[in-house]
C-alpha cells in the first residue's frame, strides 16, 4: 500500500524545484545545495530528503525547463502561419538561452542530468 505525499511535503518539493531552477538559470549549476535550501527557506535535510543528489535536483529543474520548451514547440506546430511559427520559436528559444543560461548548459552540455532529456532534444 502506498501513501499519498503530505501536502506540505509536496509544496516543499515544488518550492525547492522553483528556487533551484531560478538559481541554476541565473548562476549556473555549481551553486551549493545548502544555498538553495537557504534561499528556499528550508533546511538542508528537507532538500536532501526530496533530492538525495545534486543530479536529482538538476533533473527536476530541467524537467520544468524542457516542459516549457515542449509547450513552445506545440504552439509553433499549431500556428497556421509558417513564418510566424518559425520566427516565434526562434525568438522564444533565444530568450530561454539568455534567461536560463545555467539550465541550458546542463541540457546541452555533458551534465549527467541531461541524459534523461535526450529524446526531447531530438524531438525539438
Amino acid at each position: 500500500m502506498t501513501r499519498n505525499p503530505r501536502t506540505d511535503a509536496e509544496n516543499n518539493r515544488r518550492h525547492l524545484v522553483s528556487v533551484a531552477r531560478a538559481a541554476f538559470a541565473d548562476e549556473g549549476l555549481e551553486l551549493p545545495m545548502r544555498e538553495i535550501a537557504r534561499r528556499a527557506g528550508l533546511g538542508v535535510a528537507t532538500l536532501y530528503r526530496h533530492f538525495p543528489t545534486r543530479t536529482d535536483l538538476v533533473t527536476a529543474a530541467l524537467a520544468e525547463h524542457v516542459a516549457g520548451c515542449r509547450a513552445d514547440m506545440r504552439a509553433a506546430l499549431a500556428e497556421p502561419d509558417a513564418w510566424r511559427a518559425l520566427s516565434g520559436t526562434i525568438n522564444r528559444f533565444a530568450r530561454r538561452q539568455v534567461r536560463d543560461r545555467g539550465l541550458n548548459e546542463a541540457l546541452f552540455g555533458s551534465h549527467e542530468a541531461a541524459a534523461a532529456f535526450a529524446d526531447d532534444r531530438r524531438a525539438h
